[in-house]
């Protein structure tokens, strides 16, 4: 990933803590769908730079399951207060020895879902990125309206400026 758009990715989701992580499954009829979860992102900027974002899961989960026929996903970001807006697909993998690394990047919220570091059923989710797609207002919200106001006054019309970029990594 080149370092301009590793930098604007960080920046665009280092203080989003929850993303919405999408797969497909099936139904009861066999039926493909789309499924979606939240997910508290585990914050690794050398992750990042290796186009890598981690998660905690169970081994034993639908997700996993779900994820483990061929780790196509999604993960969407939106910090509305802001206008931005960051849609990320990958392919999910799963570590369970890397010891380390969970220690790294143990938080005490996860104490709820697990026994601690030590859980025999705790895992990393791995989402090697592959694509990323981001919309980031140059203007927020008030300060756009307001804008637009103005110009519809002064007899101008160009609409609100929105960066809009794909990269594929």
């Amino acid at each position: 990933m080149p370092e301009q758009s590793f930098e604007k990715l960080k920046n665009l989701i280092k203080d989003i803590e929850y993303c919405m992580l999408s797969s497909t499954t099936k139904d009861d009829r066999g039926n493909a769908y789309i499924h979606s979860r939240p997910m508290k992102t585990l914050w690794d900027e050398d992750g990042l730079r290796n186009q890598r974002l981690y998660f905690f899961t169970s081994k034993n989960c639908a997700k996993t399951r779900e994820l483990g026929n061929n780790g196509q996903c999604n993960l969407s970001f939106s910090d509305a207060s802001n206008h931005t807006y960051v849609s990320v697909s990958g392919t999910a993998s799963f570590m369970e020895n890397d010891r380390e690394l969970i220690k790294r990047l143990w938080n005490p919220f996860f104490d709820m879902y697990f026994k601690g570091i030590d859980d025999p059923n705790l895992c990393i989710m791995v989402i090697d990125i592959h694509h990323c797609e981001y919309w980031d207002s140059s203007q927020g919200n008030m300060m756009a309206i307001i804008t637009t106001y103005i110009k519809d006054a002064l007899g101008i019309k160009e609409p609100i400026q929105t960066e809009n970029v794909k990269l594929t990594v």
